[in-house]
């Protein structure tokens, strides 16, 4: 294999499953807090913003095309937060990905 296959591959299976997307939490939490009052696919677009506005991207030394967003491990207080957070901001309902699988809004 190659090198650069090796590091990518290692960087896989080495990565602590415990780690979490806090920034888009954070960002759909903003876009809902603000925009929860409009349609839903306006409300998707104006999250969409919001993401692509704020989030972070790592942009790793094997990385080729583009980068990713950042995953970080929790601190007990952002644990607790995301805890809060969970149903109504990790994958809710009104932003589900409209161009994979078919999309149900029930």
């Amino acid at each position: 294999m190659r090198e650069r296959v090796v590091r990518l591959r290692k960087r896989l299976f080495d990565v602590n499953d415990r780690t979490v997307f806090w920034e888009r939490v954070l960002a759909l939490r903003q876009a809902y807090q603000e925009h929860g009052h409009e349609r839903p696919t306006r409300l998707y677009a104006l999250a969409m913003r919001e993401i692509t506005e704020t989030m972070s991207v790592v942009i790793g030394e094997d990385d080729l095309v583009v980068g990713e967003p950042r995953e970080i491990l929790l601190s007990p207080e952002e644990e607790t937060r995301f805890a809060e957070y969970y149903d109504d901001y990790f994958q809710p309902r009104w932003f589900h990905t409209r161009g994979h699988g078919k999309y149900t809004t029930t």
